[in-house]
C-alpha cells in the first residue's frame, strides 16, 4: 500500500498541475516516458522485476526493524519487572522494620 500511495503522488508531482506546479506539455510527456508506456497512456510505471526487487527489501527491513522493536520491548519490559519487584521489596522490608505507632501521626 505504502509503495502505491508513493507511486501515485510521484506520478502527480511528475505530470504536474499538483499544489501550483504547471503542468508539462504534451512534447515533454512524451519524452519523458519513451519506452516506459504501457498502453496508450502518459503514466510512468513501474516494472515487476522492480517492484519485486523493492519488495524484498521492504520486506526485509521491516522484518529486521519489528525484530530490533521487540527485542528491545522485552530488555524495557524486564527492566520494569525487575523495578516493580525491587519497590514491592523495600516497602515490605519497611513495612516489617518500622513499628506500627511510628506510622500514627
Amino acid at each position: 500500500q505504502v509503495l502505491m500511495i508513493a507511486h501515485i503522488a510521484l506520478s502527480l508531482f511528475y505530470h504536474g498541475g499538483v499544489f501550483g506546479i504547471p503542468a508539462p506539455s504534451e512534447d515533454t510527456l512524451k519524452a519523458r516516458n519513451k519506452g516506459n508506456v504501457t498502453g496508450n497512456g502518459n503514466w510512468p510505471t513501474l516494472e515487476n522485476a522492480t517492484m519485486l526487487i523493492l519488495g524484498s527489501f521492504l520486506t526485509f527491513f521491516l522484518v529486521f526493524f519489528n525484530g530490533q522493536a521487540y527485542s528491545r520491548f522485552f530488555q524495557e519490559f524486564s527492566i520494569s519487572c525487575k523495578i516493580r519487584f525491587l519497590a514491592s521489596t523495600i516497602l515490605t522490608l519497611t513495612r516489617i522494620h518500622i513499628k506500627d505507632s511510628a506510622l500514627q501521626l
